[in-house]
C-alpha cells in the first residue's frame, strides 16, 4: 500500500481554515466582505470576549435563496465567479468560496437569511463542518450570521489567541479600514453591549474619517484626486501635525479592497520625504482604481496581498498623486496650534460626531470669536482705505465707536498712523531687482537669479509666491531666526532650514537634468580611505561625479579631490565627502533613488547658511527671494518646518486684549 492518501473533507477544511481564519478579526473581514458583495448599505457587527465566544454580523443585503443556503457551506462554493478566466477581472470582495466552509469547520455557525421575493427565510446551523439543523425561519430581508465557540475543535489554534481586549482591537481596526473604503455603507460595531464604532453611511469619506479617527485628524486632511490613463487615485493624506511613529493610520485600497503593498508605501514615503520628519509616518487613506486585469488579487487566501503587472507605473502614479496634494495645499504652520480653538468641525449624518466634537472644544468662557475678529479686521481695512483716499478722515475712529456698540471693545485697533500705508522696506517677490546671492555662493548652473527666472515662468499659483508678499523684515533673533511682519501675522524663518530647502531644490534640479553643479578646488584635497572605501569609491566614480565630486586615485587606498559641490567659508570638504561616501556605501543595496536623494539632502545641509550666523538685510532679502520661488518653501528637505506663523489674533489673546 502506498503512502499517499486523499485527505477527508473535514481535515481539508481545517487546513484551509488555518490560512483564511487566523483570528476573530479574520472571520469578521470575510463575512463583512460577503455582506458588501450582497449589496448591503447597513452592516452591524456584535462581538463578545473579543469575538472568541460570539460574533454576529447582520446586513440588509440581497440575502441567500433557500436552494443556495446549504450549498454556501460547501468548500469552493461561490456566486462570484464561474470559470478560471474570471480571475483576471475580479470586481467583488470575495470570490474564493472558502470563507463560510473554513469558518464553519472550526466553530459553530448559524445562518439566517431571506431574499426579497420569499415570504420566509431559512436557518442553517453548522458545527465543526457538519450541518446540524436546516429549517424555515422568520427573518427580515438580508443575512445574519452568528459564529460561536471559535476554534473549539482546534486547540492548537485557540491557544495562540491573545487577550479579549487585544482581539477586540484587531476587530475594530479591520472593520474601521473596511468602513473607510465604503463611506456609502453604515457600519456599526458593538463590543459587549457598548457601541464602539458607527459610521453614517452618507457617502462622504471625510465624515467616515471623522467617525473613525475623530475631529483632530479630520481637520488636518489634504484631498487627493489624481487621474491618468491607467489609474484613478482618490482619498486623503494628513498634514505633518497628525503624523505618527508607525503606519497604523495608513490605509491603502485597490478597487476598494484593503491591501498591503511595499511599492505603494515606498511611493508614499518618497512623496512625503521632504514634508515630514524622519521616523514619522503620515496619515494616508488612498483608494486606487485600476483595471482588474492589471492586478492579481489571488495571491494569498486572505486577499491582503496583490501583484501588479507594472510596479513602476504604480509607484509613479501614487507618488504624483500624493506629491500633487502636498504641493497644492501646503501651508505655513501656525503657532500656537490654534486649530482646536477654531471653528467646530461638524458633519451631518453621524450620531457620534457632535458628541465627539464637544470633547475638542475649549472651555474658555465668553470670547471674541475668530469670525468676529476677521470681520472687524476687514472693516478696519475698508475704513483705513477710505481714510487714505480722503473720503473719511475719521473713518478709523468711527469704526472704533461702531465696534464698541457691538461689544467688541476688547479688540486691539491699529494706530491711526498706520492708516497712511507708509510701510518701509516692504518685501515683495515681484521685485526682480533683488537677486543677490545668499551667503553660500551658488554654482554657475544653479544660481539664485536663474532659479527665480525659472520659477517666474512656472505656474503662477506656486504656493511660495504669496507667503512673503507685503511683509517687512524686522531682523534676526539669536542670529538664527528671521522675523517678518505681515499684515496680521508674524513669520519666523529658520535660516538654515530655509536655505537648506533652496540648496536641495537647486541640487536636485541639476542632478535630474545631468547638469554639473561641481566647483573646481583651488588646491586638491588628499583623502585617505580604507581598502573597502577606496574600492567602492572607484567603482561608483560616475555616481560621485554626478553628485559633484571628481577625484582620482593617489596611491594605495587614497584619492585626491579635484572638485566638490560646495565651497564655502568654514566648509570641511574632506569630511563632507566622507559623509556622503559612507552613506552611499551603507545603502548601496537599497533603493538607488532614495540613496541619491539622501545624498543630496546631506550636501544641501553642508552648503547652507548655518544657525548663529549674522546676516545683513541684503542676504536676508536674497534668501527670501529664492525661498519664495519654490513649490514647497515650508519645510527643510528632512521635513522640519522652515517657516512658522504667529497670528496677531493669537498675540492679542495671549496679552488678554481679546478675552
Amino acid at each position: 500500500m502506498g503512502n499517499i492518501i486523499i485527505l477527508d473533507e473535514n481535515t481539508a477544511n481545517k487546513i484551509a481554515a488555518g490560512e483564511v481564519v487566523e483570528r476573530p478579526a479574520s472571520v469578521i473581514k470575510e463575512l463583512v466582505e460577503n455582506s458588501i458583495d450582497a449589496g448591503a448599505n447597513n452592516i452591524s457587527v456584535e462581538i463578545r470576549n473579543g469575538g472568541i465566544s460570539f460574533i454576529r454580523i447582520t446586513d440588509n443585503g440581497c440575502g441567500i435563496s433557500e436552494d443556495d443556503a446549504e450549498l454556501a457551506f460547501e468548500r469552493h462554493a461561490t456566486s462570484k465567479i464561474r470559470r478560471a478566466d474570471d480571475l483576471e477581472s475580479i470586481t467583488s470582495m470575495g470570490f474564493r468560496g472558502e470563507a463560510l466552509a473554513s469558518i464553519a469547520a472550526v466553530s459553530s455557525v448559524t445562518l439566517m437569511t431571506r431574499v426579497k421575493d420569499s415570504v420566509q427565510g431559512i436557518s442553517v446551523t453548522v458545527k465543526g463542518g457538519c450541518i446540524t439543523d436546516l429549517s424555515p425561519a422568520g427573518c427580515p430581508v438580508g443575512t445574519s450570521i452568528t459564529v460561536k465557540e471559535l476554534f473549539f475543535n482546534t486547540p492548537a489554534r485557540y491557544k495562540f489567541l491573545k487577550k479579549d481586549t487585544t482581539e477586540a482591537g484587531y476587530i475594530i481596526d479591520i472593520l474601521s479600514r473596511i468602513a473607510l473604503s465604503h463611506p456609502e455603507i453604515s457600519f456599526t460595531l458593538v463590543n459587549t453591549g457598548s457601541r464602539v464604532l458607527h459610521t453614517p453611511g452618507n457617502g462622504d469619506l471625510k465624515s467616515t474619517v471623522f467617525s473613525v479617527y475623530g475631529a483632530e485628524t479630520a481637520r488636518h486632511l489634504l484631498e487627493v484626486d489624481y487621474r491618468d490613463e491607467q489609474f484613478r487615485i482618490k482619498g486623503f493624506v494628513g498634514k505633518a501635525e497628525i503624523a505618527r511613529s508607525n503606519r497604523n493610520h495608513q490605509s491603502i485600497y485597490i478597487n476598494k479592497r484593503y491591501i498591503r503593498n511595499k511599492t505603494i508605501t515606498s511611493a508614499i514615503d518618497t512623496a512625503f520625504s521632504t514634508f515630514i520628519m524622519k521616523g514619522r509616518y503620515p496619515f494616508v487613506l488612498l483608494d486606487i482604481e485600476v483595471n482588474p486585469s492589471n492586478v492579481d488579487v489571488n495571491v494569498h487566501p486572505s486577499k491582503m496581498e496583490v501583484k501588479f503587472s507594472n510596479d513602476q507605473e504604480v509607484f509613479r502614479a501614487v507618488y504624483h498623486a500624493v506629491n500633487n496634494a502636498l504641493l497644492s495645499q501646503s501651508s505655513v504652520r501656525t503657532l500656537p496650534d490654534t486649530a482646536k480653538s477654531g471653528d467646530s468641525f461638524r458633519f451631518t449624518g453621524s450620531s457620534g460626531a457632535h458628541a465627539s466634537d464637544k470633547r475638542h472644544e475649549r472651555k474658555e468662557g465668553p470670547s471674541y470669536s475668530q469670525q468676529e475678529f476677521e470681520w472687524v479686521r476687514n472693516e478696519l481695512h475698508k475704513k483705513r482705505e477710505a481714510a487714505i483716499s480722503g473720503n473719511s478722515v475719521n473713518a478709523a475712529r468711527d469704526m472704533v465707536r461702531n465696534e464698541s456698540d457691538r461689544g467688541a471693545d476688547n479688540v486691539l485697533l491699529q494706530k491711526e498712523s498706520d492708516a497712511d500705508g507708509a510701510r518701509t522696506n516692504v518685501y515683495s517677490v515681484e521685485d526682480e531687482s533683488r537677486n543677490d546671492p545668499v551667503v553660500a555662493e551658488p554654482s554657475p548652473k544653479a544660481d539664485i537669479s536663474d532659479t527665480e527666472n525659472e520659477a517666474r515662468e512656472a505656474d503662477s499659483s506656486a504656493a511660495g509666491r504669496e507667503i512673503f508678499k507685503n511683509t517687512r523684515i524686522i531682523g534676526q533673533a539669536f542670529s538664527t531666526y528671521i522675523l517678518l511682519e505681515g499684515e496680521d501675522e508674524l513669520y519666523l524663518l529658520d535660516q538654515h532650514a530655509a536655505h537648506e530647502r533652496i540648496r536641495y531644490e537647486e541640487l536636485k534640479k541639476s542632478f535630474e537634468k545631468d547638469q554639473p553643479f561641481t566647483q573646481m578646488l583651488l588646491s586638491v584635497i588628499h583623502v585617505d580611505l580604507t581598502s573597502s572605501e577606496y574600492q567602492f569609491a572607484l567603482s561608483e566614480s560616475e555616481l560621485f561625479e554626478r553628485l559633484g565630486f571628481s577625484f582620482e586615485s593617489f596611491g594605495t587606498n587614497s584619492i585626491i579631490l579635484r572638485s566638490a559641490p560646495f565651497i564655502d567659508d568654514g566648509a570641511d570638504i574632506r569630511k563632507g565627502f566622507l559623509d556622503i561616501l559612507n552613506f552611499v556605501m551603507s545603502g548601496s543595496s537599497g533603493d538607488k533613488r532614495a540613496i541619491t536623494d539622501e545624498a543630496l539632502f546631506r550636501m544641501a545641509c553642508r552648503s547652507s547658511v548655518m544657525a548663529h550666523k549674522k546676516l545683513d538685510p541684503r542676504e536676508i532679502e536674497a534668501l527670501l527671494q529664492s525661498l519664495s520661488s519654490l513649490e514647497n518653501p515650508f519645510t527643510c528637505p528632512h521635513g522640519r518646518p522652515a517657516v512658522l506663523k504667529l497670528r496677531r489674533y493669537e498675540l492679542e489673546k495671549l496679552f488678554k486684549r481679546i478675552v
